[in-house]
């Protein structure tokens, strides 16, 4: 009953000020009369609201009326004052301030801190997958500038790897559909070359490249990549005396590493065209192992 009478006398001091009548009415007429308005008037000395209590409140608590009408006593009110608080706090606990445009450096290490965020960008501990897909090769440089960007934007660690992860996926993505449309316009070009050459295909081609380098022509040059090229280079090996064209052999020895390369990745008849291509195959790291040499040699890497 103490804390009853305590709460009533806090909340009339608060409500009616210093000039409130001490008996009023306790109506929102008599408020507006000029003579405050006495929270006395709305509970008995028990502190138990009397009936439709809420509707006698002031004006600023019309939005509440329904709402308070829940509550019976001030002892009842004052204890679901105390909920909603410890509710709002429990909501609270464990999150993090955002800093504004004028936070300090130390405010937003702090922020990026408790975020999860490495000290320094070593400690996203980027590293070589196990098992890299055939062509692709880990960069150690990209994979440090990588973690420098992502440690300045404030990354956490789950983040990097969840990107580096992601990159790798779509790394491997571009180069698989490069080599698929790559194989078929090749494929398409053969079944041309195929068509115009009939049962002298093979020799032909390798007319259409003796001719080629003996112009002075790499084998690996944009010519051989369009069947009309090769069609052309053919028929001017036909032009060309026989002790003047560059032999066979001298062919097969003078490919280039991207061509010899290109030629287990492009040309199904080649012996190592499946085992580069089928994972289950017994040779397929070691073709895919002598593929990617061909190309660092023509290349440089």
């Amino acid at each position: 009953m103490m804390m009853t009478m305590m709460l009533m006398e806090e909340v009339t001091d608060v409500a009616g000020g210093e000039g409130g009548a001490g008996g009023g009415v306790g109506t929102a007429a008599a408020a507006e009369a000029g003579g405050g308005f006495d929270f006395r008037a709305l509970a008995n000395e028990r502190g138990e609201f009397v009936e439709g209590w809420q509707d006698r409140l002031p004006a600023q608590f019309d939005a509440s009326r329904a709402t308070l009408a829940n509550y019976r006593s001030f002892d009842k009110l004052a204890e679901a004052f105390m909920e909603n608080k410890r509710a709002a706090m429990t909501r609270t606990e464990g999150m993090i301030r955002l800093p504004g445009k004028e936070a300090k450096p130390e405010e937003i290490s702090e922020f990026h801190k408790a975020l999860g965020v490495p000290g320094k960008p070593e400690e996203y501990g980027l590293k070589q997958p196990e098992n890299l897909p055939p062509g692709t090769e880990w960069n150690p440089e990209f994979a440090d500038a990588f973690a420098g960007a992502a440690h300045k934007l404030g990354l956490t660690k789950a983040q990097v790897e969840g990107l580096s992860a992601w990159h790798l996926q779509e790394t491997v993505g571009r180069m698989q559909n490069v080599e698929v449309e790559g194989q078929r316009l090749f494929e398409q070009e053969q079944s041309e070359l195929r068509r115009i050459f009939g049962g002298d295909y093979d020799k032909r081609m390798v007319d259409a490249r003796r001719a080629a380098m003996t112009l002075g022509l790499p084998d690996d040059h944009p010519v051989f990549y369009r069947a009309d090229s090769i069609k052309a280079m053919a028929r001017l090996a036909d032009l060309i005396s026989e002790d003047r064209l560059i032999s066979p052999t001298q062919v097969q020895n003078k490919l280039s590493p991207e061509t010899a390369a290109r030629d287990v990745m492009t040309n199904p008849d080649h012996p190592d065209y499946k085992a580069y291509y089928d994972p289950a195959h017994g040779r397929h790291r070691e073709v895919v192992a002598w593929v990617n040499g061909q190309m660092k040699r023509a290349y440089g890497g």
